[in-house]
C-alpha cells in the first residue's frame, strides 16, 4: 500500500513540476520602441529641446555682456 502511495505521489509531483515548466514564459519589450511611439515622449522632448535653446541664447546673451564690461575695464586701465 505504501508503495502505490509514494508512486502515485511521485507522479503527482512530476506532473505538477511539468506543467509549470510549460507556464514559465518570457515576454520582450522594445522600450526604445514604446518610448518613441509613445505621444508624451515627443512632447517632453520638445519642452527640452525649447528650454536647451532658451538657456543656450541665455549663455550667448551673458557672454556678450561680460565680453562688454572686460572691454570697459580695460579701457579703463590705459
Amino acid at each position: 500500500m505504501k508503495k502505490i502511495s509514494v508512486i502515485i505521489i511521485s507522479l503527482l509531483t512530476a506532473g505538477i513540476m511539468i506543467g509549470s515548466v510549460n507556464a514559465a514564459s518570457f515576454g520582450y519589450i522594445d522600450v526604445p520602441k514604446v518610448f518613441s511611439t509613445y505621444e508624451k515622449t515627443k512632447k517632453a522632448q520638445e519642452q527640452i529641446r525649447k528650454k536647451e535653446q532658451n538657456l543656450q541664447d541665455e549663455i550667448a546673451t551673458n557672454r556678450n555682456k561680460l565680453k562688454k564690461q572686460k572691454t570697459k575695464v580695460c579701457q579703463m586701465k590705459i
